[in-house]
């Protein structure tokens, strides 16, 4: 049974790393104690500095400097280039991938970063990092800012290649150099959370505050907090004030929360605990647990608002289930999918006579038939519920193409429901379905990486592009190979 381990991160696996959680400056330190309504405004939490950030969208042309190494680009390749870019803006990602792989195996860098970018990100191919380190390597080495900063991404994490804190460092710094405030902002993260140094808030804050001149909200943010806490810059409550208004302003949820949060202790500000609340509602919409937590407390003290128990008990449970792992919170919302192209199952003329035949052409190996079978099963539809029979159905239809069957499969081995518990089949399934347009597998997908390590998600990605390519779906092979 492969399970996702729970101390993964207490290794260093950096499991964590790609899910960009922020850490939250003080803990946890607004859990309301049983009976008691009386909460220190200390207990408002700051919400820290986030994990790496996202990096341009596949496609962009990042590279303030291109390399001249890089050979130069006809004005057919720069059209391909350009109805790429159009290709992804439209979310055809499959269309995208043809255009970018001929350019990228001729040696355009910007093509090669670009369908990196698709590997990484699991669009229109089944998610696979080892394949998106080779092309972001080759980009890399051309001098490509968005190859540079890809590959320093999956090396940071281990995820594709083996982990190198080190050389992922050194490829933070040359992509940043080239001035993506993305970038920037990357190399600024990397030093505020040690990869492949000791921690270092003051280079932090310089890089930081590059990001934040070319007005990157959540590079505004993570200075702020360095200027709130005198990390790496001397204290200056005002500076970290104007940080966090400048990133709220353009909708960042964690400068929101600690705008909040000077507002309620006076921190640079007068105190004012109804712009508090304000700012606490506007990153509570977002979902930030810090801010839901903080906007119960207001009501739960009468701070800036009416007092209000039940609303405060209601923020502290969404709080708390906020900060379940959002994989459980989504196997939970999704539990299992039923294909929206499809009539309901039993819903016309006479449901026996409709059963029967639907378990006739299971039984001779109709996959759309097998699938809504399966979902019959599954819900009790069908007489008592049987998941085992579920997901041998499922798995018939998976193994035939059906999307939505796909997804389930990997939804039951996620849960541990009518299959031992399997995280890399799981993810395996999860990710096919992905690749073949299912946004609800898109969504998990995303949340499984944050319960797996880079090996068990090393190998869930070989075992789904085997099966991808066994489909008949050459897009996901590697060409590299």
């Amino acid at each position: 049974m492969r399970q996702a381990p729970q101390d993964a991160r207490a290794r260093g696996t950096n499991a964590g790393f790609r899910a960009r959680r922020s850490r939250c400056f003080g803990g946890h330190l607004a859990t309301v104690r049983a009976g008691l309504r009386a909460l220190a405004l200390g207990g408002v939490l700051l919400c820290g500095m986030p994990a790496l950030a996202d990096e341009p969208a596949a496609g962009s042309s990042s590279s303030a400097h291109p390399s001249a190494l890089a050979p130069q680009r006809t004005e057919a390749q720069t059209q391909v280039l350009v109805r790429a870019r159009e290709a992804l803006a439209r979310g055809d990602h499959a269309a995208a991938l043809r255009l970018l792989t001929p350019p990228a195996e001729q040696g355009d860098a910007s093509a090669q970063s670009a369908l990196a970018g698709l590997y990484d990100r699991g669009l229109g191919v089944p998610q696979n990092f080892s394949i998106a380190a080779r092309w972001y390597g080759k980009a890399a080495e051309q001098g490509d800012a968005a190859g540079q900063n890809g590959l320093a991404r999956l090396l940071a994490g281990g995820f594709g290649v083996p982990q190198d804190q080190v050389a992922a460092l050194a490829y933070f710094r040359k992509a940043a150099e080239q001035g993506h405030a993305a970038h920037q902002m990357d190399l600024a993260a990397a030093y505020d959370n040690g990869i492949g140094v000791d921690r270092d808030p003051r280079e932090a804050a310089q890089w930081y505050a590059r990001a934040a001149g070319q007005g990157l909200a959540e590079a505004q943010a993570s200075l702020g907090v360095l200027y709130h806490t005198g990390a790496g810059v001397p204290q200056d409550l005002a500076k970290a004030r104007e940080l966090y208004q400048a990133a709220a302003n353009q909708g960042s949820a964690r400068a929101q929360n600690n705008l909040g949060r000077m507002y309620t202790k006076g921190e640079g500000v007068v105190q004012d605990y109804e712009a508090a609340v304000a700012w606490f509602k506007k990153a509570a919409e977002q979902g930030l647990p810090q801010a839901i937590r903080n906007l119960g407390v207001m009501y739960d003290n009468g701070f800036g608002i009416q007092q209000d128990d039940a609303a405060a008990v209601e923020l502290y449970r969404l709080a708390g289930r906020q900060d379940a792992t959002q994989l459980d919170a989504l196997l939970e919302e999704i539990g299992l999918i039923y294909d929206p192209r499809l009539a309901p199952p039993l819903s016309t003329g006479d449901p026996a006579a409709a059963l029967a035949a639907t378990r006739l052409a299971a039984q001779r190996g109709d996959p759309v038939s097998q699938f809504i079978l399966a979902h019959l099963l599954a819900h009790g539809l069908a007489g008592a519920p049987d998941l085992h029979e579920a997901v041998r159905l499922y798995r018939a239809a998976a193994e035939k193409g059906i999307a939505p069957a796909m997804t389930n499969l990997g939804l039951l081995y996620l849960g541990g429901r009518g299959v031992p518990q399997d995280f890399v089949l799981g993810y395996m399934w999860i990710n096919v379905a992905a690749a073949s347009g299912q946004p609800e597998a898109v969504r998990v997908r995303d949340a499984i990486s944050a319960r797996m390590t880079p090996q068990q998600i090393n190998e869930a990605q070989r075992l789904a592009d085997a099966r991808w390519r066994d489909a008949g779906n050459s897009g996901a092979s590697d060409p590299l190979r």
